[in-house]
């Protein structure tokens, strides 16, 4: 532990400042699942790798150049670029083919089954001291692309389903759910704003009578026209937010 606190307290220093602004390169690439790609900024690299595509949108998962920080069970991948190594992380961001075209820079091909299965054994561990604190600094880096990508969805609560999340189905350890965090379930998107959950489904949901779960337990079931919006969700983390909450058509 002593080790990984030191690494952390390196990793601290030459990451202070996490705002950057993304550098437009010339030979933009339009991306495929298990496409490796590299996104410029002023301050650091962002690397991500491509795991499922629908239309133009891009679902990424996030790859972090810290070998000793990120999980020891995720799978490290040789890309000899500004680095020669990167490694899975649980953490996935999104983005159109107008970004990739202007900002994503290819670098390799990979087998996405395996980064898929991987991820999944990622996304269900439990990370705590350093490699938290970690993970929640590394989060920082990606704020601004689900910032972007959510100012293209229109927000109009005319055919809004509201929700308002049971106070006894939270267990009210620590709140981490934070403003722009964007979140990812099996058949929808959401973003985390003023306490609340914006969900947007799949399209072939929409217009459908669905059913919203969250643990087994029922929050919704009927007809969503547009979007579902959950309020009083602080108190969960984003980790339980994608684990939990579970969508399917009636």
């Amino acid at each position: 532990m002593n080790f990984l606190k030191n690494e952390l307290e390196l990793y601290k220093e030459y990451n202070k400042e996490f705002k950057a602004d993304f550098i437009e390169i010339n030979n933009g690439s339009r991306l495929v699942a298990g496409d490796i790609f590299v996104i410029y900024t002023t301050k650091y690299p962002i690397y991500g790798v491509i795991v499922s595509k629908t239309d133009d949108l891009n679902e990424a998962v996030y790859l972090t150049t810290e070998p000793f920080l990120a999980s020891s069970t995720a799978t490290r991948l040789k890309i000899n670029h500004l680095v020669s190594t990167v490694i899975l992380t649980h953490m996935k961001f999104y983005f159109d083919d107008e970004f990739s075209d202007k900002y994503c820079e290819f670098i390799k091909h990979v087998d996405v089954e395996e980064i898929v299965e991987n991820y999944n054994i990622l996304v269900s561990e439990v990370y705590s001291g350093p490699r938290k604190e970690f993970f929640s600094l590394e989060a920082k880096k990606i704020e601004k692309l689900y910032e972007l990508f959510f100012e293209k969805i229109v927000y109009d609560d005319s055919n809004e389903v509201c929700i308002e999340f049971p106070e006894e189905l939270k267990r009210h350890e620590e709140i981490l759910a934070a403003d722009t965090d964007g979140v990812k379930g099996e058949n929808y998107v959401g973003i985390i704003k003023e306490k609340s959950l914006i969900i947007y489904l799949d399209d072939s949901l929409l217009e459908k009578k669905v059913k919203v779960f969250y643990d087994d337990r029922e929050l919704f079931n009927g007809v969503v026209h547009d979007h579902i919006k959950i309020t009083n969700i602080d108190g969960l983390t984003k980790e339980e937010i994608e684990k939990n909450l579970k969508i399917s058509e009636v």
